[in-house]
């Protein structure tokens, strides 16, 4: 299996969002799964790895990192998202789904539930997508997200999804992901404030 850097160079693509909604359903899962540990090292289910921030240029932001995260802190970003007339402008809050705690590369996973169920705070009510990125191909798939608690399910991941569904859709069987990552976007005209959080994220099956 390919390896990957444990913080990754923030992708052209993710600067390319559109606009598009969708209903993120409800939440099937038993409650909180998701555990924080030291330096944002994350488990969850069969999931454990550390988790990272990104952006696009001319964003800032604050942590730039979660090295001085405490066990049980929020997995939180806030800042402030220019404006970039030829695109969007882009915050990204990642984790990884298999890596050993102090290592610095992760593997993918093979994803077996029907979809990820995930709880958020995003205070200031920023434009937000879900993606699932495959290391191998350097490739997303997104959804989006309308709201600040549900349950998505894999069927409704896709490269472009911000283009009517036009893209590649995800399909778990042949599709091996190194990170789940929260993006928030900006394709106003206008500089915005952002502050959201991932308090719960995990597999579910039906």
């Amino acid at each position: 299996m390919k390896k990957m850097k444990l913080q990754k160079a923030f992708p052209a693509l993710l600067v390319l969002f559109l606009f598009s909604c969708q209903d993120t359903g409800t939440d099937k899962g038993p409650g909180q799964i998701m555990n924080v540990g030291a330096q944002g090292y994350i488990t969850s289910g069969d999931w454990s790895g550390y988790a990272w921030i990104s952006s696009s240029p001319g964003v800032t932001f604050t942590p730039t990192d979660f090295n001085a995260l405490p066990a049980g802190g929020e997995l939180a970003v806030t800042g402030k998202l220019p404006v970039d007339p030829s695109s969007s402008t882009s915050i990204m809050l990642g984790i990884n789904l298999d890596q050993n705690i102090s290592e610095s590369t992760t593997d993918g996973v093979t994803l077996s539930g029907e979809g990820i169920s995930y709880r958020i705070r995003n205070t200031n009510s920023t434009d937000l997508r879900l993606g699932l990125y495959n290391e191998s191909q350097a490739k997303y798939y997104w959804t989006n997200l309308n709201g600040t608690s549900g349950s998505l399910p894999y069927s409704g991941f896709n490269t472009a999804p911000w283009n009517q569904g036009s893209g590649e859709d995800f399909e778990k069987e042949t599709v091996d992901i190194s990170s789940i990552v929260l993006v928030g976007y900006n394709a106003s005209l206008l500089e915005i404030d952002f502050d959201f959080a991932l308090l719960d994220l995990y597999e579910y099956s039906d």
